[in-house]
């Protein structure tokens, strides 16, 4: 009876003994891992989206509309308030003026009130027609922000022209109407008249507001209009006074103006250098101020102020220190 008590004891303190071991060596340091695991899983084992084939979406912001918009598919993830799809079509509310667009994808942030749109992306909105690879649009500040060829198309409402502008970035003010254009920037404006010439421009910063109608330029600007061509750093286009008494365009530091003039069936090259050029076409006249200077032929023409008719070979000379005409070989 002793020995079956004593075994008892023995099996007993060895058991002990054994898991005291197997503790140390670390056995048990897993043990419950599934449990804690499974407690550790998230409210949500997968991200809470609704999918849709085909839809038409409405989002309003507190009973303001905000966004319209027909895709081929459609995602809603609620869990992080974003909506994506594919080949949109719709309508963003500015203020409760509409802006159309139209890509190949979407990506709409509804805490931000932010919409992305890549792919061959179209918008219309207040007679501008813009074109580009990639947009931003932000509904706090109301603005937009565009790369990758840029195409926009802007109809003027003074006279009905239209401006074209293309460049590698560009941006927008909504309520401001003022978009700013930058990289590789060049366009024209379209006369609305056939017989009224266009003009064609470049820079590399251009900043146009519809609603001054005025055209900024920067940066290794030229203006090009029927047969003359004008270089500069600066440059500013009036689009409201082409048929007024002042001036349309205008040029600043280092000028540099090529003219090619027909006088009785025949050619002549004439060049000018200057500090500021102001274009006056319902004249026909250019004024050159900040010590121009016209080469024409054989002759070179100083003084303070030139003006320079179109296709007229008579160059007019006021407030000249010295009314000279030089030779082109004379040192100046």
């Amino acid at each position: 009876m002793k020995l079956r008590q004593y075994s008892i004891i023995i099996f007993f303190l060895g058991g002990c003994a054994s898991l005291s071991l197997l503790s140390i060596l670390g056995y048990f340091n897993n043990y419950g891992s599934d449990v804690n695991n499974k407690a550790a899983v998230p409210k949500y084992d997968q991200v809470d989206e609704s999918y849709l084939k085909t839809s038409e979406y409405y989002y309003l912001d507190n009973g303001i509309p905000f966004l319209k918009v027909n895709t081929d598919e459609l995602t809603l993830a609620s869990t992080n308030s974003k909506i994506f799809g594919f080949n949109p079509v719709g309508i963003f509310y500015n203020n409760q003026e509409p802006v159309f667009f139209q890509s190949k994808n979407f990506l709409l942030y509804l805490n931000k009130q932010e919409l992305i749109l890549e792919n061959n992306v179209e918008l219309n909105f207040n007679k501008t027609k813009l074109l580009a690879e990639k947009i931003h649009m932000f509904s706090n500040n109301h603005k937009i922000s565009a790369v990758g060829k840029i195409q926009s198309t802007s109809q003027s409402e003074t006279d009905g022209g239209k401006v074209y502008i293309n460049s590698d970035q560009a941006s927008a003010d909504l309520n401001s109407k003022n978009f700013e254009y930058k990289g590789h920037v060049d366009g024209r404006i379209q006369r609305k008249k056939v017989y009224e010439p266009n003009i064609n421009f470049n820079s590399e910063f251009l900043s146009y507001n519809s609603l001054h109608n005025l055209i900024e330029l920067q940066g290794e600007v030229v203006i090009s209009r029927e047969n003359s061509r004008a270089k500069a750093l600066r440059g500013e286009i009036y689009l409201e006074n082409y048929n007024k008494k002042l001036k349309y365009y205008a040029l600043y530091d280092d000028v540099k103006l090529d003219e090619l003039i027909i006088v009785n069936g025949n050619k002549l090259e004439r060049k000018a250098f200057a500090e500021k050029l102001e274009g006056i076409v319902s004249d026909k006249k250019i004024i050159l101020t900040g010590f121009p200077k016209v080469f024409q032929q054989k002759d070179v023409i100083k003084g303070n102020r030139i003006i320079i008719r179109e296709n007229v070979e008579t160059v007019e000379v006021d407030d000249a220190n010295s009314s000279l005409i030089l030779k082109a070989d004379d040192k100046y």
